[in-house]
């Protein structure tokens, strides 16, 4: 959709105000639509004859909820917050945001260089990627989890002490009981059953610390990481909250193991990156854990339900969901029954 001309206020005066510098003109490189929101590229030219490329997000104003003023000023702070912490670190960094106006539902963030995680993967470990290329790969994927893990070492402040069994029930019995009304997949009460015995066995097993609560990005997904020679920067903190130890990492493993499901990938060089993932993040074997185990079942469920939404999709598209629902369900029923 087009920049519309109200905006430019925010830049003429707003954001030039933010940034201590006079603007003279700009110019719409890209545009971006998304679920809940349009993202604008856009270079400023300054009267000092200076550019900067910077990302207007402009929330949607219909049928969102979802993010009102309160939550846009919360995500500008949050950004900052976490800016501002790692900004000194040669290693990771945060997306640099400029100026927020929450009443006009607009943040501003300035362009990180940089390769998206996610793009490179998909794109650069197709069939049989070279050895260097293998080697850049793991490189990137082992940062993203060191940045994971220095981030979950922050302390929280919440009056929330620990993860609950009741918690855990209710996301996924709400999202499994959209997916029993599913007409287009064969999942019944009794599957629902059998995975909500198959994680109250495994609660059973864990660990008072295990239940502890960290900081959660809630979205760290491969598409969230920009990666600048070995740097690793990370995008769009608007869900962040407070909760699992287990949340992210688990997302993010489950989203590398996602690409089994296309043969243009090959097993082992998935399990490379998974293994080089978790080896920075600093424990190898989470796998074995039983809340992760949860949790991981947890994005399985969501990534089950979004997929079996064929009517959202279009016909190509769902050639490759319905793989992924006929091997999802396959994978849950063999877990919950031999766990």
């Amino acid at each position: 959709m087009p920049f519309k001309k109200r905006y430019e206020s925010v830049i003429y005066n707003g954001l030039a105000v933010a940034l201590k510098k006079d603007i003279e003109s700009y110019l719409l490189l890209n545009t971006y639509t998304r679920p809940f929101s349009d993202i604008y590229r856009i270079k400023l030219l300054f009267l000092d004859k200076s550019e900067m490329v910077v990302y207007f997000k402009i929330y949607h104003e219909k049928n969102n909820s979802v993010f009102g003023s309160i939550e846009i000023e919360n995500e500008y702070a949050t950004t900052l917050y976490w800016y501002e912490f790692f900004k000194k670190s040669s290693k990771f960094g945060v997306i640099k945001p400029l100026y927020v106006e929450p009443e006009k539902r607009i943040i501003v963030t300035e362009e990180s260089l940089g390769i998206n995680l996610g793009q490179y993967i998909f794109r650069k470990a197709r069939f049989f990627p070279s050895d260097i290329v293998s080697r850049q790969m793991l490189s990137m994927v082992k940062t993203a989890g060191e940045w994971l893990s220095l981030f979950q070492s922050v302390h929280v402040k919440t009056q929330q002490t620990s993860i609950t069994l009741e918690y855990l029930l209710d996301y996924i019995n709400l999202r499994l009981n959209r997916i029993v009304d599913n007409p287009e997949i064969t999942f019944t009460e009794y599957d629902q059953n059998l995975i909500i015995s198959y994680i109250k066995r495994l609660w059973g097993d864990v660990t008072e610390k295990d239940k502890r609560i960290s900081y959660v990005h809630a979205d760290f997904s491969l598409s969230n990481i920009l990666v600048q020679n070995e740097k690793v920067i990370v995008l769009d903190f608007n869900k962040m909250e407070a909760g699992s130890i287990f949340q992210d990492s688990s997302r993010f493993y489950h989203q590398l193991t996602l690409l089994k499901n296309k043969p243009i990938y090959q097993g082992g060089i998935i399990d490379r990156l998974t293994e080089s993932f978790l080896t920075g993040y600093g424990n190898s074997t989470i796998w074995e854990n039983p809340l992760f185990k949860i949790y991981l079942m947890r994005h399985r469920i969501n990534h089950l339900g979004k997929t079996a939404r064929y009517w959202e999709h279009g016909f190509v598209e769902n050639i490759y969901n319905r793989r992924v629902v006929r091997n999802t369900l396959k994978e849950i029923k063999e877990l919950v029954t031999k766990e």
